[in-house]
């Protein structure tokens, strides 16, 4: 450790007859040979850089000082896969591919159909229903299996038809009953007038009870 070294603007020794001691004089006679802080203060950062330790270690704490340069450590459990890429171009074909496969098939199958439609309609306008018995009779020798089907449909038309006109005439056969009753009951109340009276009294109910 150097020493430190304190300056300082009063000579060490008098002189004789020095002029500067005439120079100042009073209270700025002390002033003058004060020490000046800037130099106090320079001393001062020179005597802590020696001080500082020349050597790899502290003579103070004997620690290490730290190394400027930090070796890089590996992150554990930091890896990650990268991402796959996704190829826009091959699913846009794909897409493509099944939506014309899907549009052939819906064409194929409208064209079919329209055609089926043609047929039926075709095979209908030439079709001619049997009129008289002997062209029913080539109809069925013809056709067999139509001809039951349309003989079981006949016969259930009939059925219905038949069951239709019953209910029919069962509900003229009630309103003609009831026309019937009004209009005996009309001539009656003309005839006689009290009739009414008449029909409530003990004696015209046991005489109905007879007839």
């Amino acid at each position: 450790m150097t020493k430190k070294l304190k300056t300082t603007n009063k000579p060490d020794t008098p002189i004789k007859d020095d002029a500067r001691e005439k120079m100042y004089q009073g209270a700025y006679k002390d002033d003058v040979y004060k020490d000046d802080p800037e130099e106090q203060e320079a001393a001062g950062t020179e005597e802590a850089t020696q001080q500082e330790p020349q050597g790899f270690m502290d003579s103070n704490n004997m620690s290490a000082v730290p190394n400027s340069e930090e070796v890089p450590t590996e992150k554990v459990g930091d890896y990650r896969e990268p991402k796959a890429e996704h190829d826009f171009k091959k699913r846009y074909d794909d897409l493509k591919k099944y939506y014309d496969q899907k549009l052939n098939e819906w064409k194929q199958e409208k064209e079919t159909l329209e055609a089926q439609t043609k047929v039926a309609e075709s095979k209908r306008e030439a079709y001619t229903p049997p009129k008289t018995i002997e062209e029913l009779e080539q109809f069925r020798e013809k056709y067999p299996d139509v001809y039951q089907v349309v003989e079981t449909i006949s016969h259930k038309m009939a059925d219905q038809q038949t069951a239709d006109l019953k209910a029919k005439i069962s509900e003229l056969t009630e309103k003609e009953q009831k026309l019937i009753v009004q209009s005996a009951y009309k001539q009656l109340t003309s005839a006689h007038p009290d009739f009414n009276e008449i029909k409530a009294t003990p004696e015209f109910l046991a005489w109905l009870e007879e007839q």
